[in-house]
């Protein structure tokens, strides 16, 4: 499901704010009552970051005041709801653990918190504060279904669909439910006719009937994946990552995936068992690709044009296997417009030409600005809303932005 998506359909409104009540208190603070109207004002304005200094004044002279309290912890929610929002996920924790010490039977913290936890990668955590929420609310299938994406994104299914048809027979008519529960449904079965080989940071999901001991060499590449672009990236995620070996019609059936298509990642990592030969460069040269978009899908937090995620993923593939360009690859130049999202869109014809030609960009950017650089600006997309503004950023030494960098880069493709 797509981060912003999460946060649009979340219920948990942040409440109003209090200003009435304080005017029992005795004169002597009216302090307090000014600094805490102060703050009212600037947070009904979105000016949280000002609000919350009064607040904190004012609480330091009546820190049992509840209407203070009350305030605090609306302006903690609504600046770590900004953090989620901008993807700043360690930082908005920080800010919901703050808030809970305002208002801890308030299940919205722990939600958030969840919600936080889980897209940071810490599953564990995110579990525990989905489950505390569970406990301090009676409306919970918003709850339930972040819980149970979360348990799917783990491959616990069972436990995925437990939670989706409690979060169904409460509010059947929320479409977010019904699809991942219908998706859930539909890959069970296939998933209970596999064998699981897990070690490290992978489950590996497959036939082993059809594929004697292919479940434990992907686990030995992707092992060595994790090595190899965790110092590649300067990033090692404590995370468990699903993988599934599908039957080649499976595989499009249950992915939707093109008939081009050698893998997916969406949270877990899926590939098709057709064609692949165990202890091939191929197999090698997929499973670092699709290991390639587990880090940058961390790192960049989804905010990445597709030739840069998919160029990491071709640099990280094509070191086992990387077959000679054809003519068309070699002579076809598609707009920048055509690499900026999914390939799914290109004509079949054109699709070899894209991963081809962000290939060539990300080597080029290696080649002339160092890989380090090239970490920075994946660092940066995540953080920055606009991608122009983070190359900008990044290659300010070298006085290039977005637009330079593209026009250097055709000349240079098309000049070849």
């Amino acid at each position: 499901m797509a981060f912003s998506s999460v946060l649009r359909t979340v219920r948990w409104a942040v409440r109003g704010f209090l200003l009435v009540g304080l005017s029992v208190i005795s004169a002597y603070s009216y302090s307090p009552i000014e600094l805490n109207a102060k703050a009212v004002a600037l947070m009904k304005q979105g000016l949280c970051e000002e609000a919350l200094p009064q607040l904190l004044e004012a609480s330091r002279a009546l820190p049992y005041e509840p209407v203070i309290r009350r305030n605090l912890a609306e302006c903690y929610l609504m600046l770590g709801v900004r953090k989620l929002q901008s993807r700043d996920f360690e930082e908005a924790i920080d800010l919901f653990q703050e808030g809970k010490g305002y208002a801890d039977k308030d299940a919205r913290f722990w939600a958030f918190s969840g919600i936080a936890f889980m897209h940071k990668g810490d599953t564990g955590a995110a579990e525990v504060e989905f489950n505390e929420a569970l406990a301090l609310t009676d409306d919970a299938p918003d709850i339930l279904y972040q819980l149970g994406e979360l348990y799917y994104s783990q491959g616990e299914l069972h436990r995925a669909r437990q939670v989706l048809e409690e979060a169904f027979g409460a509010q059947p008519e929320d479409l977010r439910i019904v699809r991942l529960l219908e998706k859930v449904n539909r890959e069970l079965p296939v998933e209970e006719q596999m064998s699981s080989t897990r070690g490290g940071n992978f489950v590996i999901s497959c036939d082993e009937e059809l594929h004697p001991k292919l479940g434990s060499e992907i686990l030995e590449i992707l092992e060595a994946a994790y090595n190899d672009l965790g110092s590649e990236f300067g990033f090692y995620p404590e995370i468990l990552i699903p993988v599934l070996v599908y039957p080649h019609q499976t595989y499009g059936d249950l992915t939707g995936a093109p008939g081009w298509s050698a893998g997916v990642y969406d949270g877990k990592i899926r590939i098709p068992a057709g064609g692949i030969d165990r202890g091939s460069a191929l197999l090698k040269s997929i499973l670092y690709h699709e290991y390639s978009h587990v880090l940058v899908g961390y790192l960049a937090r989804g905010r990445i044009p597709f030739w840069l995620n998919e160029g990491l993923a071709e640099v990280a593939g094509r070191r086992f296997f990387s077959p000679p360009p054809t003519e068309d690859e070699k002579l076809i130049f598609l707009p920048w417009t055509d690499l900026e999202d999914s390939f799914e869109k290109l004509e079949s014809g054109q699709v070899r030409s894209a991963y081809y030609q962000s290939y060539l960009m990300v080597t080029y950017l290696i080649e002339h600005f160092g890989r380090y650089k090239l970490n920075e600006l994946v660092v940066a997309a995540g953080r920055e809303t606009d991608f122009s503004k983070a190359v900008a950023d990044v290659y300010a030494d070298f006085k290039v932005d977005y637009k330079t960098l593209q026009d250097e880069w055709s000349a240079h493709f098309q000049g070849r």
